[in-house]
């Protein structure tokens, strides 16, 4: 709202200085039009150096390449690779891609012989599904979500916006542009709005909202948390959390097994995202009108709010990073002993102050890594102690070589 505010001012006071200095604003608007787009899911402005076109072009051709490598070396894909699967995918596909942001695109689905679990884009018209994806989820909705998901990520230009950010950081000489972690939060912030955008997707496209929601959940249930380092994706627990909070917002547009009759207007009119014009020359003025320095304030504006956001998110996951070590510090092992074959009961004792939740350990036996949740809050003194369940069969020398940490806590 404050945002919004401080546009139309801005917007006023300009546009009368600028009435003597039309060719001025056109050339502002030319500069500012050049290395930016308007981002279709909030309607603002932001940094891009690469246009549709070029863009669609130089994605495509890299997943071209994969398809091409995949039949020179007799690969199969899609329905080659699952016919049924691939059937099913692409009617999901089809019916969340009708309600997004990209309709009027053609885009495509890959089905490629991967077993992790994992679905990307890469900026153009594309959708790579890993095998593994579809075989462990058996539930539409839960699909739907994902895929909605990946198209958001183009919707919001996020690949090519990241780029253009970063390019411009390190010319600044910024020092943030430099470390991985800050990488990893800008990335974490794309990556929970397209959570977001996703799930609406899903919603109008006729899919549970409460689907991710499911899913996270289980996968924080069956996983945990992994956050020992600053991460580029929200922890299982905060997808949870976060997607059943939209599924609330977006059920009023849910209309179980069908498309929404008027997508257009949820996309453009919600409480998530508020309200994005339909057509931006309305409510903006026009280049030599006080629209180029709009513009380049705009296209400034974002750059500095997306740069603040991701610093923001960085120090709040490096200082989470620091609350796991210290409470790894009060926990001390004080017996591992097998169970049956692929079972080590650890027994620890916590000697820390605080009360911690959702204490989650990660395991490690060469390879093969396990992690294990704890259920409840472990109190200062406490001795509790937990299963590791493993595939390897376990003996006394291999117990030894099991190093056990904390992944993550409240």
């Amino acid at each position: 709202m404050m945002m919004n505010m401080f546009r139309i001012l801005i917007c006023f006071a300009f546009s009368i200085l600028l009435v003597g200095c039309a060719s001025v604003d056109k050339a502002l608007y030319e500069v500012s039009d050049g290395v930016s787009s308007v981002d279709r899911i909030s309607g603002e402005r932001s940094l891009n150096f690469a246009n549709r076109q070029s863009q669609i072009a130089k994605s495509n051709a890299q997943i071209e390449q994969i398809i091409k490598q995949a039949k020179t070396e007799k690969v199969a894909l899609n329905e080659e690779l699952d016919a049924e699967g691939y059937k099913r995918l692409l009617k999901i596909f089809e019916r969340v891609h009708s309600v997004s942001h990209m309709k009027d695109e053609n885009w495509k689905l890959l089905l490629i012989p991967k077993d992790s679990f994992n679905a990307f884009v890469n900026g153009g018209t594309y959708v790579v599904v890993h095998k593994g994806l579809l075989d462990k989820i058996e539930n539409d909705d839960e699909i739907a979500a994902i895929l909605g998901h990946e198209l958001s990520h183009v919707a919001a230009n996020h690949l090519y916006e990241m780029q253009s950010h970063l390019t411009i950081a390190t010319l600044k000489g910024s020092k943030s542009a430099s470390r991985d972690t800050f990488h990893s939060a800008f990335t974490h912030k794309n990556e929970e709005e397209a959570d977001e955008v996703g799930i609406l997707y899903a919603a109008l496209a006729g899919y549970d909202p409460y689907a991710s929601s499911r899913l996270w959940k289980r996968m924080r249930d069956n996983e945990g948390d992994y956050s020992r380092v600053v991460v580029d994706h929200p922890i299982n627990s905060e997808r949870y959390e976060r997607a059943e909070e939209l599924a609330r917002i977006y059920k009023r547009y849910y209309f179980k097994g069908e498309i929404n009759p008027k997508p257009e207007e949820a996309l453009q009119n919600n409480s998530v995202f508020g309200h994005v014009p339909e057509d931006m020359s309305v409510s903006t003025p026009a280049p030599g009108q006080g629209g180029g320095f709009l513009a380049l304030l705009e296209v400034v504006g974002k750059g500095l709010e997306q740069h603040y956001e991701a610093k923001t998110e960085e120090i709040r996951q490096q200082t989470r990073v620091i609350r796991i070590k210290r409470a790894e510090n009060s926990l001390l092992l004080i017996d591992k002993r097998i169970l049956n074959p692929k079972t080590l009961i650890s027994k620890i004792q916590y000697n820390g102050h605080d009360t911690l939740n959702n204490l989650t350990f990660f395991a490690m036996l060469g390879d093969e890594h396990v992690t294990r949740r704890i259920e409840y809050p472990i109190n200062p003194s406490d001795t509790f102690e937990f299963e590791l369940l493993f595939k390897t069969d376990l003996n006394e020398t291999l117990k030894q070589d099991i190093v056990i940490s904390v992944s993550h806590v409240d």
